[in-house]
């Protein structure tokens, strides 16, 4: 059987890591050239109000399996 574990980030900690991940990959984050881009785009924060952080959360939650593929 397989182990699994929960990590908590905000959103902010993705977005350092997606930034640094670009500055270190010019060519595969699409740095001169958008067809050579091989790393997906991460999914944009949006300012909600206080009553819509549960469904934003839920739709950044099922678009991050993609991203950390």
């Amino acid at each position: 059987t397989g182990n699994s574990q929960q990590i908590y980030r905000k959103y902010s900690d993705f977005y350092e890591f997606h930034m640094q991940i670009l500055d270190a990959f010019l060519k595969e984050g699409g740095q001169g050239s958008e067809k050579e881009r091989v790393i997906p785009y991460l999914p944009g924060r949006k300012l909600f109000q206080r009553t819509e952080v549960h469904t934003v959360a839920c739709k950044r939650q099922a678009n991050l399996p993609d991203y950390c593929r």
